[in-house]
């Protein structure tokens, strides 16, 4: 633990905004040397000065300790757990109302630092040194030296100053002070602009605290019409499945729990599928945070309704978070992460007219404007379908933005392939493989943040939900769901009436749509003591239900 009181920190304000990364030159090939050093109450720690991640024995220094490097200065800095967050450009730190993307407390990232130098600068080892300064008085520090001879290259790790940190390294409550310092003990440092940020004090950067998690119960699922033997999910799918989720998704707990493999009839018809996933989610009385996904093999690729799909959510309780998808082309479960994004409340990038960036083609391609950085290793979907090694293992590499290459073939290919691999867009376009845009991972956290809040036990209350699903064949598919739901206001063309408390009552329908924007059925909130038949009008349609004949009760 450092010594002495903390001085007062420069805040830097609370947002899921914008922020723009700086690009740099080249000059990668420097010796690099690096060190990490932890600090506990009890003043005991780990560090070492060896070549490599930095894991060994050893206590913080003063994050002032040294002399600062002259005609050198701290460009741009950015924390990548998934996409990258500039907090620094220009030499200036970026309020967190500009940033691109939140940062999570409890998960691992990558913090990198690029450096600009004037005409007086010589080549000679520089070191940096990054300190997080936790709230409950310990430190975290990070050091690595490096031979400066030019400008740092953006696209690579081992092209600037870059520190991996773990999950509990990063928490709500931080301060940041990072410096460039003199290697050589006998090289005359600066006292004049020194390479410190923030200049004086500490930074105090937002960090989104507690729980953010995503639950999800997968459904190896077969339609005997196509397979009848039962689809048992090989460890390697599930690894790479999990792997995707993690590092897709603003989370810092992750459960994925695999259900016993089930049989879903009428695959033609998606809705009839999504609806059957229902019945298992409601009988087994998840909670309404919880995600149920069925999974089909590549046998169902082409005889089942399209590559996947799910119903199109708010954050309400009582939403209907259930989705479906077709392992493509054999271990390559490339949908996964993209139907669960429908199941929390995203449309296609192609759909949204908010999606970032918005320039000519962005949306259809689910452009990416920030460098990507997988925190979890392992194989990336579609690996074996491009061979690309950094894919195979997704270690210690940087995801080349979209934004700016010149993509062809429907956004896919691109010209600088043997640097950058495939293009990696967006999650929620239709041009995979894919990767995570800001835009999509910082609204992924809104919907997290709320979910992840919520207490299972009783959450949902004694509200309850009529859902109506229309199939293929025009019969109607009717259940009941605990939880409340938005119904966005009165429409008179969507409106039911029955009984509830021994009296008539009226009230709004909303409709249930897919991913895709279609409407495939309707909600509507029931009353405490309703009873009977309900009588619907939805779009022209005239509905009727009998609550004790017709429902499937959750």
């Amino acid at each position: 633990m450092l010594a002495g009181a903390r001085p007062a920190p420069l805040a830097l304000l609370v947002s899921l905004g914008m922020a723009l990364s700086a690009c740099s030159d080249n000059g990668e090939d420097d010796q690099v040397s690096s060190t990490s050093l932890a600090s506990s109450t009890d003043g005991e720690g780990d560090g070492d000065d060896e070549t490599g991640d930095g894991d060994g024995d050893g206590d913080p220094v003063d994050p002032d300790d040294g002399s600062f490097a002259a005609d050198i200065a701290i460009d741009t800095v950015e924390i990548n757990q998934g996409v990258g967050v500039t907090i620094v450009q220009s030499g200036q730190l970026v309020a967190a109302n500009g940033w691109s993307a939140p940062l999570i407390g409890g998960r691992p990232g990558l913090i990198r630092v690029l450096w600009s130098t004037n005409a007086e600068f010589t080549p000679r080892n520089i070191l940096a040194r990054l300190s997080l300064l936790h709230a409950d008085g310990t430190t975290d520090q990070f050091s690595q030296t490096r031979m400066i001879s030019g400008p740092p290259t953006q696209g690579f790790i081992d092209g600037s100053f870059a520190f991996e940190f773990d999950a509990s390294e990063l928490r709500e409550g931080d301060s940041l002070v990072l410096g460039l310092f003199e290697a050589d003990a006998g090289q005359a440092g600066t006292d004049t602009d020194i390479p410190r940020i923030p200049a004086a004090g500490e930074a105090a950067l937002e960090v989104v605290g507690g729980n953010m998690e995503i639950k999800v119960v997968v459904l190896p699922a077969n339609d005997p019409a196509v397979e009848n033997a039962s689809f048992e999910l090989p460890a390697a799918l599930r690894e790479m499945m999990e792997t995707d989720l993690f590092n897709l998704y603003p989370i810092n707990t992750m459960s994925v729990e695999y259900h016993a493999p089930v049989q879903i009839t009428d695959c033609y018809d998606g809705a009839a599928i999504l609806a059957q996933v229902s019945n298992y989610r409601n009988s087994e009385n998840a909670g309404p945070n919880v995600y149920y996904h069925a999974i089909f093999a590549e046998s169902h690729e082409g005889n089942c309704w399209a590559g996947g799909m799910a119903w199109l959510v708010d954050d309400s309780m009582g939403a209907d978070r259930v989705s479906y998808s077709i392992n493509h082309w054999g271990a390559s479960p490339n949908n996964f992460t993209h139907e669960l994004g429908h199941s929390s409340g995203r449309p296609h990038s192609f759909d949204d007219g908010a999606y970032q960036p918005g320039s000519a083609g962005s949306p259809d391609c689910g452009r990416r404007f920030t460098w990507g950085y997988p925190v979890r290793p392992g194989q990336h979907p579609k690996a074996v379908e491009w061979d690309f090694p950094p894919m195979q293992t997704l270690d210690h590499w940087l995801i080349a933005p979209t934004e700016g290459l010149a993509l062809g073939d429907y956004c896919y290919g691109h010209d600088d392939y043997d640097t950058w691999g495939p293009a990696l867009n967006d999650v929620m376009s239709y041009a995979f493989p894919y990767w995570i845009s800001a835009y999509t991972y910082r609204n992924l956290a809104q919907r997290i943040a709320t979910l992840s809040s919520w207490d299972n036990a009783g959450a949902a209350a004694n509200a309850q939900v009529l859902h109506g699903v229309f199939m293929a064949d025009g019969e109607v598919r009717w259940y009941v769901m605990p939880g409340r739901v938005e119904t966005g206001g009165d429409d008179l063309q969507r409106r039911a009436r029955g009984r509830a408390n021994g009296r008539a009552w009226t009230g709004p329908v909303a409709p249930k749509i897919t991913g895709e924007g279609e409407v495939r059925g309707l909600i509507l909130p029931l009353p405490e003591h309703v009873e009977g038949v309900i009588q619907i009008e939805f779009d022209g349609r005239a509905l009727e239900v009998d609550l004790a004949r017709d429902v499937e009760l959750g």
